[in-house]
Parts: structure tokens; sequence; C-alpha cells
């Protein structure tokens, strides 16, 4: 893991939790029917009427429709954040509000479960939300017992239950600390550190169940968390979106615009400058850091990491991993002219996500593309 084998005098002066310098990220407005993302909640609405008529009542809070699984909500919301579509009348745990009164009522709530039946002129729709709103102090405190189990230098199951343990007192930030830790088990799962009582296939599991929890929370450890991992899960948009101004966010975006722009010109950058360390560093796991190294560099200088990239892909590593090289891979050599070598890679890429770009990777070419 970057941040263990590093060490903690490097994180602690360069990108230290407390006043730590990582730019805040825009809120965004995707569209849960069809992906697209819009600039302000009131865009989003009119596309959903426009593009998508609804059926049922909706609840959106932020931007996001509540949908069948619980949205957890983790910091305060306002009477403005909650958007009801087609409907007049909700139950909250039983009682009655008037649809206009929604966001005031949720607004007020702190910590509880709130089961809403959304009442419109089709049928009810039922959804869940979860209050989970933690003290900042209790955030700042889990985020300092990171920062200290880190001067250690070193990541194993002790130093994870030394977390747990730490953070016990921070009740109101419990879910916070055990996303992280489950995120950290699931590191060590996946380095195959020895003593992990986790088996290596149990890895990806503890990333999903870690990711879910941590997208709640919009704080910088979070955020670099959550762009890892979805890095990893070659979800790229998500991590572009996540690790914005980080060195993972912008490797995300490359492959984004690779997988996504037929390859046109992703040597440029797309999200601005890029800080050389950052908390994504220090939680990535040795593979993702690895991959986010090489995917970083100019093409002049991958060439002279092909040879250990071709190694790379040939050892027992996560498929996902694996897919990414391949990627790179293909894109090196498309760029250097040596088409047929690009294709064997694009085609082993074996993911049905990304066939329209493995078919743009092995069409003929003459010359040197880039």
């Amino acid at each position: 893991m970057g941040f263990w084998h590093t060490g903690y005098i490097e994180f602690h002066e360069e990108v230290g939790l407390k006043g730590y310098e990582f730019r805040p990220n825009t809120r965004e407005y995707p569209c849960a029917s069809c992906a697209e993302v819009f600039a302000t909640a009131e865009e989003l609405q009119t596309h959903r009427l426009e593009q998508h008529p609804l059926q049922r009542p909706a609840l959106i809070v932020r931007g996001a429709e509540v949908g069948s699984r619980r949205m957890t909500i983790t910091s305060k919301l306002s009477p403005a954040d909650v958007v009801l579509e087609g409907c007049e009348q909700v139950l909250v745990n039983g009682t009655t509000i008037p649809a206009e009164r929604l966001g005031e009522d949720l607004a007020a709530r702190t910590w509880e479960t709130c089961r809403l039946v959304l009442c419109g002129n089709e049928m009810p729709t039922e959804c869940t939300v979860e209050f989970r709103i933690a003290s900042e102090g209790d955030l700042a405190g889990v985020e300092d017992e990171f920062a200290r189990i880190a001067e250690t230098e070193r990541l194993d199951g002790r130093t994870v239950e030394d977390l747990i343990r730490a953070t016990r007192r921070l009740k109101t930030a419990r879910g916070y600390s055990d996303a992280i830790c489950t995120y950290l088990h699931g590191v060590l799962a996946k380095e195959r550190v020895p003593g992990c009582a986790l088996p290596y296939a149990r890895y990806n599991a503890k990333f999903t169940e870690s990711v879910e929890i941590l997208n709640w929370y919009d704080r910088p450890l979070a955020r670099a968390i959550v762009s890892v991992i979805e890095f990893h899960h070659n979800h790229f948009p998500e991590a572009a979106r996540k690790g914005r101004g980080s060195r993972t966010g912008e490797a995300a975006g490359k492959f984004r615009r690779w997988l996504h722009a037929h390859g046109n010109d992703a040597t440029k950058s797309g999200q601005g400058p890029v800080a050389c360390n950052g908390l994504d560093n220090w939680v990535s796991d040795q593979d993702t850091d690895q991959i986010v190294h090489w995917t970083l560099q100019p093409k002049e200088r991958l060439v002279r990491e092909a040879e250990t990239m071709e190694a790379f892909v040939r050892r027992d590593i996560a498929d996902f991993d694996r897919v990414k090289v391949r990627i790179l891979l293909a894109e090196m050599y498309w760029a250097m002219g040596e088409a047929a070598r690009a294709a064997e890679h694009a085609k082993s890429v074996g993911s049905k996500a990304f066939e329209d770009w493995a078919k743009t990777r092995s069409l003929p070419t003459s010359g040197h593309r880039g």
C-alpha cells in the first residue's frame, strides 16, 4: 500500500489531514436513468421531466433519486436539497406529511431511519432514508487516528484493529471509521499480506462494501479512497469525478477519454493541475499505485516500461488490474504504429463494456498514431 510503504513523515508534512488542501468537488447531478450529468438540480429535474416522464412518484435528494436501496445521509440537509416529483402526499414512518413540507421535515433530522411512502396519481413508491449525521469533531477524530496509525509505517491486521479500537469513542462517526477499516482489510487481502485472515477472493467484496458507505461522506480521505476503489473497478467516470485534482482522478480521466472517445487525444490533461503528492498516493494498494504511475507517463517514457508491463499482465493479479494494463499496452503500441501488438492486447481485454474501444484498436493502421 503506497501510504504505508512510503512512510508517515512525508504524509504528515505534505498531505497531513489537518489543513490538507484538497479542492472540494463541484457538485454534479447525474440522471439515474441515462447517466447524463448536469450542473444544477434544476437542470436535472427539467431533463427528467422531458426525457424520462415518471409513472410513479419519486424522491430526489441532492440530485440523486432514492431508489429501492436505502440512501444514507451523513451531512446536514437543507430543505432545497429535497425534491419530489409526481407526489401529493408523503408518509414518513407512518405519519402523513404534505409534500411541500417534506424538505423541512427531513432537514430537521440527524440520527434516525425514515421509511417513506410517496403517494401520487399512480402506484405509491416506497423508499428508505437513513440519517447518520456525524459531528465534525468525530469525523476529524477518525482522520487524526488514521494519521496516527500511519506513523507506524506498517499495515497489517494489528494496525487495523488498533484503528478500530481508537475510534470506538467517536460514536457519531462510527460508520465512517468502519468503512475505512473495511477498505484497509480489503487491501490486506488484495496484497496477500502474511497473517491476513481474509482470503484474497474476498478483497473485492470489502472494496464494494467500503465504497457504498464512503460515497456518502464528502471528506478528502473518503473521496480519495472512493476514487481509488472506483479506479480499481474500472469505473473511470466515477473515479475521475471523485478524484478531481488527484493522480488517480487524472489517470481515470485518461482512461475515460480512451474508452469513450475512441482514444482521441488522450494525452491531453482533462482536469487541470495534478498534485504530485495526495491522499490517493497513500491509500492506494501497490498495484493500483503502479498502474496510475504508468498511466500518467508520457508515451515516450512508457515505451521504456513495455517489458515490465508485459510481465505485469502475466502475473497472478486482479482481473480489473490486468484489464487496465492491457488497455495501456494497446494504446502505447497503437501510438507507436504497432497495430498487431495493439490488437493483441485490445482483444485480450475481454470486457463487454470496452468492446467498442477494442474494435478501434484492432483495425489496420500504418505509420505513427498519437
